[in-house]
């Protein structure tokens, strides 16, 4: 089926049958469109617009600044942001981050809690050359500020009592960063 599927597309040749040891193997080429297919997805720059959220798991408060404001701004932009648990895999959870956060167009790394995860992913997808937009919540980043690795980075900085703001700013700031990605206009 999803031979088939591929072959539908365009993306691949086949299924040329053998058997190997009694086995019936069947073997695909890439087609021309197909290697380009692999390439973008290799590159990150897929059709599908999407973009990793790094941070802390659990959180109820954040949790629903994801749901209610983040990836609805994001998608506003045209992307799908996304948190690992969303979708949940069988496998090693350190691979399948690396996967999503390569096949990312950016990654959001909210640093209110100051979660080692989020800033190693945060540095990851920055050593991929993936854009990184920062958030944290007001207080946090009044008081005490965040790693002063991150603090002189553009940081959407959210309240709980009024998120709606923080959603306006990464609209604008996903914008402004990936001008030839994303959607420009709410229309």
């Amino acid at each position: 089926m999803l031979i088939e599927h591929l072959k539908n597309a365009g993306l691949v040749t086949g299924p040329h049958e053998t058997y190997l040891s009694g086995e019936s193997v069947a073997h695909v080429a890439l087609t021309f469109s197909g290697w380009d297919y692999y390439e973008s997805l290799r590159s990150g720059n897929a059709t599908y617009r999407k973009a990793f959220m790094a941070m802390k798991f659990g959180d109820p408060t954040l949790n629903s600044l994801l749901d209610r404001v983040l990836k609805p701004a994001a998608q506003r932009a045209g992307f799908d942001l996304f948190k690992l648990d969303d979708r949940p895999v069988a496998g090693l959870i350190d691979d399948r981050m690396r996967v999503e956060i390569r096949a990312s167009d950016f990654v959001v790394a909210d640093l209110s809690h100051d979660n080692l995860g989020a800033y190693w992913e945060a540095g990851y997808a920055e050593g991929l050359g993936k854009p990184v937009i920062y958030t944290c919540e007001r207080d946090k980043f009044q008081a005490t500020r965040t790693h002063f690795d991150t603090n002189h980075h553009l940081t959407i900085v959210w309240d709980s009592a009024s998120p709606e703001e923080a959603g306006h700013q990464l609209v604008a700031t996903i914008r402004a960063t990936l001008p030839h990605l994303a959607k420009l206009t709410d229309a």
